[in-house]
């Protein structure tokens, strides 16, 4: 059990105020408290942890693998781990979030990109864009446990980018299933636009086509486990995927999107898109299918550097939405979200999650959850 002194209790009504977490620990409505930031930065080969209420770095760094990129953290409470795919060295790391340390390294495939771990916390997919392959890791033997391949016959120039999984909170009856979603052919004739193939355990399943797709790249799971929602590069549209048959609607964006992250929220179901192109992150309305005005990552009087966000998390409660800013090498933070709503009077703020003063590493991904401060 996690003893908690006096100095710390003493902060705990100015946590309940910005993450939404009652004292107990756990969130309103269910949620899991979210009180740290993972920010992983190729150029150092570590991941910084960050607190949500300080806004700055906390504790020691966390050294990974070789060029850091796209992380997952296991939902379930009893394991303290964050899951790095180390792209220069072929490997996905265990880094024990209690400790600070990297427990091991397991071998992936060719050049690891992105990972998505299942509700149960079990089940690890990488998707290998060098061997153009998915890894499934089992995160309790910490081996590979299967590599799904993609013959040329069935899936033309099948080139695997994102992976998706379901939500802990979904009640679908979908949610052990994994989407590795394929960047897109548009250019070879005769091979489809771009593909989602669904992965059940070891199993391959079977695929969705979206014609209209040309540079498919990253996904994400809705609350209610029912749709798969995916940025395209190559267009101005978010693809809203239903999960029963297939059917891929398109959602008009202003400029094409990097990064989708989805709310909890049944309620007010929402979602939010990086668009690096034009320096702005924008709202989703998903009970509608709309795109809400882009907001510009800029932060007050921070200069007027060149800002492409990328990479995005959303806390657990909907109420803050982070932005990596490859360009500038910074990280903002939205604050006060109600649903697709910014708060209009704070606008975006910058994050420092630099432990060296000049030393700051690009962020490629920032994962938000529980953790130990």
């Amino acid at each position: 059990m996690r003893v908690f002194n006096t100095l710390k209790w003493a902060v705990i009504p100015l946590a309940v105020s910005l993450t939404g977490c009652s004292i107990l620990g756990g969130a309103v409505k269910g949620n899991p408290a979210t009180l740290l930031a993972y920010i992983s930065m190729q150029s150092l080969d570590q991941v910084s942890v960050v607190s949500l209420i300080q806004r700055t770095p906390t504790g020691d760094a966390i050294p990974a693998g070789s060029a850091p990129a796209n992380m997952a953290i296991n939902p379930r409470s009893d394991r303290e781990y964050l899951y790095v795919a180390n792209h220069s060295t072929n490997t996905v790391s265990f880094l024990n979030l209690r400790t600070r340390q990297m427990e091991v390294a397991v071998s992936s495939g060719d050049r690891p990109w992105d990972l998505a771990i299942d509700p149960d916390g079990r089940n690890l997919y990488v998707t290998n864009t060098g061997s153009k392959t998915v890894a499934l890791i089992d995160t309790e033997s910490r081996s590979r446990v299967k590599e799904f391949t993609f013959e040329a016959s069935a899936y033309p120039n099948f080139m695997p980018r994102g992976v998706a999984t379901h939500p802990i909170s979904s009640t679908s009856s979908r949610r052990t299933e994994a989407y590795v979603i394929s960047e897109g052919n548009a250019n070879t004739p005769s091979a489809p636009a771009g593909e989602i193939v669904v992965l059940k355990g070891q199993q391959t399943g079977n695929k969705f086509t979206i014609s209209g797709g040309t540079k498919l790249w990253k996904g994400a799971v809705t609350a209610d486990g029912n749709r798969l929602l995916v940025t395209d590069r190559g267009r101005a549209t978010l693809w809203s995927v239903d999960l029963g048959t297939g059917a891929a609607t398109p959602i008009t964006l202003t400029s094409p999107a990097w990064d989708v992250v989805v709310s909890s929220s049944l309620d007010k179901p929402a979602a939010f898109v990086s668009l690096p192109d034009i320096g702005s992150v924008a709202a989703i309305d998903l009970s509608t299918n709309t795109a809400g005005t882009p907001q510009g990552v800029t932060p007050p009087g921070s200069g007027n550097k060149v800002r492409q966000p990328q990479a995005l998390a959303l806390n657990g409660q909907g109420t803050e939405l982070w932005a990596a800013l490859y360009g500038s090498n910074e990280v903002v933070v939205f604050p006060q979200l109600d649903g697709t709503t910014f708060g209009t009077a704070s606008g975006p703020r910058l994050v420092n999650y630099s432990y060296t003063p000049g030393q700051t590493g690009a962020p490629e991904d920032i994962v938000l959850g529980r953790g130990v401060q």
